[in-house]
């Protein structure tokens, strides 16, 4: 029985679910919001689409659960247009649908959101370090301007000598800052070029060297111990090799599952 989008509507704002995902005939059509705050503004995307006088005509599925990695979401049917409603028709849609819940395609789609997630926060970061070497560039060149100042309005009555422990002076006052912000502004390009070299592998999927410390080590084990459950293993798995650090880690573990959360901090005390 197809639900009215007032139901669907009712249903999805009831307070009860995080997540919400659209197949339209047995295929993904909107993929599951990974982050639970944006679950309201993907409600009103899935919503808009099936509103839409444009979007096709056919059976469209909403799926929706109070947490991620839910085996059994709770489906609403919407039946749009004029689709053949034999018994044959159906059952063919209700095989193509259960196909469809495995199928790879829609994993891959979450693990790539949330690798865009974690490379969407490092170039936000690099983005910043470039504004502050540029910033500190422009520091450098007015200080520089000063200096040549400074030695072009040393007055002439001064005897050479003089003039030598003026300039001595300045340089001492207004030099050992420039030194500062110069090595500064090299220590900054290193860590940029770093965390670029970062991104790009992160962006081809490779997992960073982990580092060996006791607690990763507990960490990886409680992975590996998942690998019953290919699903979970494998976004365990892409969540851990792209993040830089165990807080990291902890913070889109949480995000993810919150049970699982608890349950690693369990196996890592």
């Amino acid at each position: 029985m197809s639900a009215t989008l007032e139901q669907i509507e009712a249903k999805l704002k009831n307070g009860q679910n995080l997540h919400a995902w659209l197949l339209y005939n047995g295929s993904a059509k909107i993929a599951r919001n990974i982050k639970s705050s944006a679950y309201n503004s993907h409600v009103e995307k899935i919503l808009s689409f099936l509103s839409n006088p444009l979007s096709p005509d056919g059976i469209y599925q909403i799926k929706c659960s109070p947490i991620y990695a839910d085996k059994n979401p709770e489906t609403i049917t919407f039946i749009k247009g004029e689709v053949k409603s034999n018994l044959d028709t159906m059952q063919e849609i209700s095989k193509d649908l259960s196909k469809n819940l495995n199928d790879e395609a829609t994993k891959l789609l979450a693990r790539v959101e949330i690798l865009e997630y974690i490379n969407a926060n490092q170039e936000a970061e690099i983005k910043s370090l470039v504004e502050e070497n540029e910033n500190l560039n422009a520091e450098i060149e007015e200080l520089t301007e000063k200096l040549k100042q400074t030695t072009t309005l040393s007055e002439p009555a001064e005897t050479p000598m003089q003039t030598a422990k003026t300039m001595f002076s300045e340089i001492l006052q207004v030099g050992v800052p420039l030194l500062d912000k110069y090595f500064q502004i090299q220590e900054d390009k290193n860590n940029i070029l770093k965390m670029q070299q970062q991104t790009a592998t992160r962006t081809n999927i490779a997992p960073p060297q982990p580092l060996k410390q006791p607690v990763e080590k507990k960490i990886e084990a409680w992975i590996n111990s998942k690998a019953n459950d290919p699903e979970t293993f494998e976004n365990l798995q892409a969540i851990y090799y792209n993040s830089d650090s165990i807080t990291k880690f902890a913070e889109l573990l949480k995000e993810y599952n919150e049970n699982l959360y608890n349950e690693c901090r369990q196996a890592v005390k």
